[in-house]
């Protein structure tokens, strides 16, 4: 077998990726709306706690987390023609207020932790405060990264246990890293993009992390 030739795994990734880039195009008209769901939460948590504070993480990732599940649930359709309408973005947002919130839990008090520890280092120059923040920070980290197949399991079972969720999603992260790495790049420079721009654009944001988490879902977190 020659280079230029795809095995039959690779031909499959290949038509899967294709398929979900035509269904992520349909998902456009609702991920616009949950791009704007998204600003709103964003502006009214900078609203309540400005600035940099550990607040202001925990409100992101709460009002955050029930968006982003419902527009990875709205990917997640495998029909394109019940997916792609704001009847599908209406039902998910019920579907998963409740249960996303497991989902931001962890990684929104890691977040709130290590904000609050560099905080407290800048006032009080204590070298202990780094320990913290170390600590904090790796959580954090580790936490961000498992909430991406958590998301996606979370989307696919909300009635089961957060505990079962987040263990599982740990041994999917733990075997496939650079998927969970490459989505929260994508999400990084999102976050980037929204805090320079100054058109409408911004609401169609949430539309390629949402559709790389889906992506991952469908791929790499099949039999997570």
């Amino acid at each position: 077998m020659t280079s230029s030739q795809e095995t039959p795994a690779e031909a499959s990734l290949t038509n899967e990726a294709r398929a979900h880039l035509r269904r992520t195009w349909q998902a456009l008209p609702t991920a616009a709306v949950s791009g704007c769901l998204a600003l709103a939460v964003v502006v009214g948590a900078l609203l309540i706690a400005p600035g940099f504070s550990p607040a202001t993480m925990l409100l992101l990732a709460i009002g955050l987390a029930p968006v982003l599940a419902a527009t990875v649930g709205v990917f997640l359709e495998r029909d394109p023609a019940s997916g792609a309408d704001l009847r599908a973005l209406r039902h998910q947002l019920r579907r998963m207020l409740r249960p996303s919130l497991a989902v931001a839990g962890p990684p929104g008090l890691a977040l709130a932790l290590a904000v609050l520890a560099l905080e407290v280092h800048r006032q009080t120059h204590w070298a202990g405060w780094l320990v913290s923040l170390a600590a904090a920070g790796a959580a954090a980290v580790v936490t961000t990264l498992a909430a991406v197949p958590a998301l996606v399991l979370r989307a696919r079972e909300p009635d089961t246990a957060a505990r079962r969720i987040w263990v599982r999603s740990m041994r999917a992260t733990a075997r496939h890293p650079l998927a969970a790495v490459a989505v929260v790049i994508v999400a990084v420079a999102a976050t980037w993009l929204v805090g320079t721009s100054t058109t409408l654009a911004v609401v169609l944001v949430p539309a390629p992390v949402c559709a790389c988490v889906a992506f991952a879902g469908r791929t790499v977190y099949a039999r997570a």
